[in-house]
Parts: structure tokens; sequence; C-alpha cells
């Protein structure tokens, strides 16, 4: 596989992550404040996860666009 797919694939798994770190967000919030903190910290840490391969995959972009000139 590219780098462009194992990117995309990465990309996809975050965002399914970010999908079921919401659900448990909000099975939690004002229930149990503990297990909704850690998940609240994880959902972060996959949304960050996630931009930053949202920004490899423009950088890796711009850099085929440039290499094909």
């Amino acid at each position: 596989p590219s780098v462009k797919a194992i990117l995309g694939q990465n990309i996809n798994g975050e965002q399914c992550a970010i999908a079921v770190y919401k659900k448990l967000v909000n099975l939690t919030m004002g229930k149990d404040p503990v297990t909704y903190n850690i998940v609240l910290q994880i959902l972060q840490d996959e949304v960050e996860h996630e931009e930053d391969l949202q920004a490899e995959m423009e950088d890796l972009e711009t850099l085929l666009k440039l290499h094909k000139r």
C-alpha cells in the first residue's frame, strides 16, 4: 500500500474512534464523572491525532503536486 493509502486508513480509524468516544462521553455525562473525564481526555487525544494525520495528508498531497511539475 502507498503512504497515502496508509494515512487514509489511519484517518478513518481515528474517525471511528472519535465516534465511539463521543458516544461514551454522552453516555457518562452527568452519571459517572470519573469515567466521563477519562473518556473526554481520550476523545481529545483522538481528535488531536486525527488532525495531525489530516495535516500529514495535506503535506503529502502538496509534495506530490510539486513533484509532478
